[in-house]
């Protein structure tokens, strides 16, 4: 959907102004965040859902919402496999695009899962202040090549009007506390990774053949990804098989 920039930005002012009070005064509180999705959902036309991830401000948790129980599940997809298109923005703080995951080699095991619980197109993007991200902020569609460049576009001006709303009235020791929060995400995605090359290496394997077996050994154990990952890499615990 096209969008001129006057009513783009008359639609942010309004919408803004109405979680201004709620975001200030409660930081990352789960109903102001549901509000925000909401919005991204209002804003960018081939968006069938979205959901936001926000650092609470002392960084000692994550506050997510979703705009339906699907997305709640498409999201935890992420967090079960530690991969995908929203922790790699937030990683990265670059905008990631997903025209079709049934195509994108990027992420193998997310893109299986998410392609078979009926995504066609993702957009995420970092919410980013003071060279620090604070969050995430995604909308997914259902169809493959949905989202054009101009709601790509509207997605980062969501983002950033809201970074910039988030940090108004954060103290300045703030950010160190963030990047720690950051740097325990990048610790769960590098643990995974590692896992994922002795593997590689131990059994002869491709990355998304070592991938699975990794989520294949984490359902039969009944642990997350991440947790089958550091099983892997203790020397007190039995090999991956």
């Amino acid at each position: 959907m096209t969008r001129d920039a006057d009513p783009l930005v008359e639609d942010l002012v309004v919408l803004f102004t109405g979680l201004h009070e709620v975001l200030v005064g409660q930081a990352a509180a789960p109903s102001a965040v549901t509000q925000i999705a909401q919005l991204a959902v209002h804003l960018i036309g081939p968006a069938a859902g979205a959901g936001v991830s926000l650092l609470e401000p002392d960084g000692s948790e994550v506050t997510a919402a979703a705009t339906d129980t699907v997305i709640e599940a498409i999201d935890g997809v992420q967090d079960e496999l530690g991969e995908g298109p929203c922790l790699s923005a937030w990683a990265s703080a670059l905008t990631e695009r997903v025209e079709d995951p049934g195509a994108d080699i990027r992420w193998p095991g997310w893109s299986t899962a998410v392609a078979r619980m009926g995504v066609g197109a993702v957009l995420a993007v970092p919410l980013v202040a003071g060279g620090q991200t604070l969050g995430v902020i995604k909308v997914y569609a259902t169809t493959p090549h949905a989202f054009s460049a101009t709601d790509e576009r509207s997605l980062e001006l969501v983002a950033g009007a809201l970074a910039a709303l988030l940090t108004g009235g954060q103290a300045s020791q703030d950010p160190p506390r963030v990047s720690t929060a950051l740097r325990a995400v990048l610790t769960r995605q590098q643990t995974i990774d590692t896992a994922t090359g002795v593997l590689m290496e131990r059994h002869h394997l491709d990355r998304s053949q070592a991938r699975a077996r990794l989520q294949g050994t984490a359902e039969h154990e009944h642990q997350s990804v991440p947790e089958a990952a550091r099983r892997l890499l203790d020397p007190l615990e039995g090999p991956v098989q």
